[in-house]
């Protein structure tokens, strides 16, 4: 019932009567994995083990522990002891197969998931498992890409044929299926998804309505009386610090007109800091911490919105599955994530005028609203940094540093060679890119690409490129004050980190992509006058990164422009202005009526 402070007291007052339970103690660690109580279930769950040993329901209780804690090694070892102790656990060879998806070992996770599927024919999570692992995180080769793509198109229609919701045991089986797993490194590929956003999004909406058909029509406009405000809902996994918080979300609350809008946040995330706080003031009601998607699904709808916000659709699984049924009458997504939802039951995509392309409604199943500028109203980010140099992330202070910052699993194989064919014009110098937290084999796979493309140069990678480790936020000011130039990564461009590097003065070279996801640099530098470091190719790329590091005079000319200008992208309330317009004329078509 999901009434877990009680499902918590009673199994304590259990445990007094049988204390050598290991049965409730595993009941226990679950209540408090579910209650985001972890040192708590990691507590109960080690007396449980110690008990028994052999007892495969806690050790997948541990390992889900341990991913929310972003222990990523230690959840495999969990779900391989698991799969030792049970060869035949279905479960656990779910959740080895989507860790070690993460980790990059995409071959060793697909064997999880045609096992799964082999011991349980039935089994839809499985399936869907079977087909977002068909995406790797990080690509070998371009022909990985394009055949990646095929597996996953493959997959995904197998699934969508074997979902049969007229039976109600099927229908059972799909309950839980939306939401739980995600195709997310499919929009780092570089291509148009609409197709297959539109497959996936048809898949999930069909079967939430199936499962909750009380949600899944498009409920009436309510009247807007003459003088009431309209009721604008924003549902998200992040209101805290967070690249979705900053954007778009902070901007759009904290700058809305009051007495025209009446804001309802629906926080589906259990991770609360000060950025929490300030989002609650910015609300006329905040909702969190309902423990189940019918509470969820009945309390936003009895608010009666006329507008539904959701600026990311595709991470946090309880948004996905909200956003898969119809609350209010006008439902939009946005840049939270950059990609097309695919859902029927998204009625609009509030993109930015600057970044999308003429065709850009060509890459959505929502219709495309061009919001001015850069769609977001951006406070001017902190640059307090820590008091440290170079040498403190091992980095030389001799020869100029290049910044790679994005997630590696932006940096697509076509553009390796941009690297090396830089150092062969800039000469001595050296590239840092971050790498991920948990995942030591992915950062290997793309060091391994990147010395195939300088070795392609006859230059050695190592006398290059650097990963540094994960690095907070003092940190990673610090390395962009100490750094010559940011290299924008192309097909999935930056858009807070270049906002972060033009903080800091650094120049930044781009080259604007086809999609929107690969234009936010070219937007920014549209904003603020500065096109001298945009290349239309890579050649051009190449070479104006170059230029920076052998003219130290036009490097300086250009961070002196970016001083001067870069204030143009902040606090901009034309977009606000329209934001409100959009939601004034949506409510009004819906409604059919003027104002």
């Amino acid at each position: 019932m999901a009434k877990l402070e009680q499902a918590v007291e009673y199994y304590a007052k259990a445990l007094a009567l049988k204390p050598d339970s290991s049965k409730i103690l595993t009941d226990l660690a679950e209540a408090y994995k579910r209650q985001h109580k972890f040192n708590e279930a990691v507590e109960a769950g080690g007396k449980a083990l110690d008990m028994d040993p052999q007892n495969t329901r806690i050790l997948l209780i541990l390992g889900d522990v341990c991913i929310e804690r972003r222990l990523y090694d230690d959840a495999i070892r969990f779900y391989r002891k698991a799969l030792d102790i049970n060869p035949d656990s279905v479960e656990a060879n779910i959740s080895l197969g989507h860790m070690l998806h993460e980790q990059g070992k995409s071959a060793q996770a697909k064997s999880c998931f045609r096992a799964a599927m082999t011991l349980d024919p039935g089994n839809l999570r499985a399936k869907l498992g079977n087909c977002v692992v068909q995406i790797p995180r990080i690509h070998r080769s371009t022909g990985e890409i394009v055949q990646s793509r095929e597996n996953y198109r493959k997959a995904l229609e197998e699934l969508c044929q074997s979902v049969d919701l007229s039976d109600p045991a099927a229908l059972e089986r799909a309950r839980n299926l939306v939401g739980y797993t995600q195709p997310f490194y499919l929009s780092y590929q570089g291509e148009n998804d609409r197709e297959l956003q539109a497959m996936y999004g048809d898949l999930m909406v069909r079967i939430q309505a199936a499962c909750f058909p009380e949600w899944a029509k498009k409920p009436p406009m309510p009247p807007v009386k003459r003088g009431e405000p309209i009721r604008v809902g924003i549902l998200s996994g992040y209101f805290r610090m967070h690249s979705v918080w900053k954007i778009p979300i902070k901007g759009w609350i904290e700058n809305l007109n009051r007495e025209e809008f009446q804001l309802y946040g629906y926080y589906t995330g259990w991770a609360n800091d000060e950025q929490t706080e300030t989002a609650k003031k910015s609300f006329y009601k905040f909702t969190e911490n309902l423990p189940r998607q019918d509470d969820w699904l009945k309390h936003i709808s009895e608010d009666r919105l006329h507008i539904l916000i959701i600026p990311e659709i595709g991470q946090d699984p309880i948004t996905l599955r909200l956003a898969a049924s119809r609350l209010a009458p006008v439902q939009c997504t946005s840049l939270g994530h950059p990609e097309t939802s695919g859902f029927p039951t998204i009625d609009y995509f509030l993109s930015s005028e600057l970044m999308e392309p003429e065709n850009g409604q060509e890459h959505y199943c929502e219709k495309l609203v061009r919001l001015p500028n850069l769609s977001i109203y951006y406070e001017p980010p902190d640059i307090r940094a820590a008091s440290v140099d170079r040498s403190y992330f091992g980095l030389r202070d001799d020869i100029p540093l290049f910044l790679c910052t994005q997630s590696l699993f932006k940096y697509l194989p076509q553009y390796d060679e941009v690297f090396p064919r830089i150092a062969l014009q800039a000469g001595a110098c050296q590239f840092a890119f971050l790498g991920d937290d948990n995942a030591d084999a992915f950062d290997e796979l793309f060091l391994r690409r990147l010395e195939t493309a300088f070795s392609r140069f006859n230059l050695r990678m190592n006398d290059y490129a650097a990963i540094l480790p994960y690095l907070d936020s003092a940190h990673y000011r610090a390395l962009n004050q100490l750094a010559d130039v940011f290299l924008n990564s192309m097909g999935w461009s930056g858009f807070n980190s270049t906002m972060e590097a033009l903080a800091c003065d650094l120049p930044v070279v781009t080259m604007p992509g086809e999609l929107a996801r690969g234009r936010h640099t070219h937007a920014i530098m549209k904003m603020i006058d500065l096109c001298e470091t945009e290349g239309s190719s890579i050649d051009e790329y190449v070479a104006i990164a170059a230029r920076l590091i052998k003219e130290p005079a036009w490097r300086k000319e250009i961070s002196e422009k970016i001083a001067r200008n870069r204030g143009r992208a902040y606090r901009d309330m034309e977009c606000i202005r329209s934001l409100e317009e959009f939601i004034r004329q949506a409510v009004a078509q819906a409604t059919g009526e003027g104002f």
